[in-house]
């Protein structure tokens, strides 16, 4: 799998924004159940400067695996991003939200014990 190749995946773009965003999110989500259940290594990227723009998935995958989500509903539009021109990451917190297992992080403070503080 090659890092430089990241591919875009629109969703469909003709609704309101917030119905895209949710669809947005439902692809990313569908798309990490799909790999799952391939056992397949897929990385969820972001872009390394703050961009304005659409909600859409970056992805770096196979290209085998790319063909199933190009099937995926609501994958509206499919085309490989030129990372030269606005450089992308992997990105652990995207690939976290996008993960439909994940969990809440556990909370790791305890409570304070009662009575005055030092």
């Amino acid at each position: 799998m090659s890092a430089h190749k990241v591919h875009i995946i629109e969703p469909d773009f003709q609704a309101p924004i917030e119905t895209v965003v949710k669809n947005r999110d439902e692809l990313g989500r569908a798309i990490s159940k799909l790999a799952k259940s391939e056992g397949e290594t897929v990385y969820f990227h972001d872009f390394k400067e703050p961009v304005a723009g659409a909600p859409v998935v970056m992805l770096e995958c196979s290209d085998d695996f790319l063909e199933k989500v190009k099937k995926l509903p609501g994958a509206a539009n499919v085309y490989e991003h030129d990372v030269t021109t606005m450089p992308t990451a992997r990105d652990a917190a995207v690939q976290h939200y996008f993960n439909e297992a994940a969990k809440p992080p556990k909370v790791i403070c305890k409570k304070p014990k009662p009575g005055p503080r030092p």
